[in-house]
């Protein structure tokens, strides 16, 4: 354009001092000044959370539907085969008097390179003839891949523990956050719970003294064998107490911070976290949800403190609920009590 002073790119990034104007610099040919609007995410941009085992099955639908399919029919030829093998005699004489697993993990690495030997010398079509060789390399390659994706400790592990827990569901013993923040429990929560607890506490009893035993952790196992007891026994009680639980003026009360909260002496700041909620259910749901909440109390005692703090083995606490009686002259409960007895139940 006549008349105009146009300036380029490099001379616009070198170090000589010119006066260049906002019009100047809109001339330079190769850039343009880009202001993109920062809009707020879309309320349907992401999904709503999932849990470890829709986790597990988004991965196990990843692999090619045929690739399953293989693999399944591999591990039907090897337990096939297993079932056949420990009926024969010979089985006990090489195995030193037991049979063989179904279950491929179960074998040990020495275990199970002696009979996968025998297993591809001695499998055969249902009509008795030989698989051909590449037959056989289909079969171990399956074989392989199931090893490899579910005989892995963590594998393994996780494989027998949603076996175990298969009729319980995680979401028993989560309640529900409501958009003002408040929660919400179904009516039946702690009676599923109790299940859930009992359910879990079952399973690390049959897995404890596995490979899989370590992997359990130790706040879940110490809070769940307490729920699988006590939550059970205190099933119905609490049960009572969800519509105040479901209340949102219950819901605000209970969350008022009190002194001391944070950084105060344990022991205390469990006893002051059951009186704050003994005065909330006694005024804020009736005598008769008071009473219930109390009977609890008591049952529980010091175990509160496990279930607090999972971590701390300190016994000197003692929990004595007729000493703990609501105050109203103290003000405000405990902002992370419901938090912290969630985190305790939970893997």
């Amino acid at each position: 354009m006549a008349g105009t002073f146009s300036v380029g790119l490099e001379d616009f990034l070198s170090d000589e001092k010119e006066n260049i104007t906002l019009s100047q610099l809109l001339d330079i040919p190769t850039q343009q000044l880009v202001v993109e609007e920062v809009k707020p995410p879309a309320n349907n941009r992401f999904a709503t959370p999932v849990t470890g085992n829709e986790i597990k099955v988004q991965q196990e639908q990843a692999i090619p539907k045929k690739t399953r399919e293989a693999n399944h029919w591999s591990y039907g030829v090897w337990t096939a085969w297993v079932r056949y093998r420990n009926t024969r005699p010979e089985t006990t004489l090489e195995s030193g008097g037991s049979n063989i697993p179904e279950d491929i993990c179960q074998l040990s690495n020495e275990s199970l390179n002696f009979w996968l030997q025998r297993f591809v010398v001695e499998i055969r079509r249902q009509d008795g003839t030989n698989y051909p060789p590449n037959t056989l390399t289909q079969i171990l390659s399956g074989l392989q891949r199931y090893l490899r994706n579910n005989c892995t400790v963590e594998g393994y592990c996780s494989r027998r523990y949603r076996t175990c827990m298969k009729n319980v569901n995680e979401g028993d013993v989560k309640p529900v956050t409501k958009s003002d923040g408040s929660l919400y429990f179904p009516p039946d929560f702690f009676t599923r719970a109790c299940e859930y607890f009992a359910t879990f506490s079952g399973c690390y009893e049959k897995m404890k003294s596995t490979s899989c035993g370590p992997r359990f952790s130790r706040k879940a196992v110490k809070g769940s064998k307490i729920m699988s007891i006590k939550l059970c026994r205190n099933a119905d009680a609490i049960d009572t107490l969800i519509h105040c639980l479901n209340d949102k003026d219950f819901y605000e009360e209970y969350m008022r911070p009190f002194e001391d909260e944070e950084g105060g002496n344990r022991c205390k700041v469990a006893k002051e976290k059951i009186r704050q909620g003994l005065r909330v259910a006694k005024y804020k749901c009736g005598e008769t949800e008071y009473t219930n909440l109390k009977t609890v109390v008591e049952d529980f005692g010091n175990d509160f403190i496990t279930l607090l703090y999972p971590e701390s083995d300190d016994q000197s606490c003692i929990i004595d609920v007729n000493t703990l009686t609501p105050d109203r002259r103290r003000r405000g409960v405990d902002s992370t009590t419901m938090k912290k007895l969630m985190d305790g139940w939970i893997l």
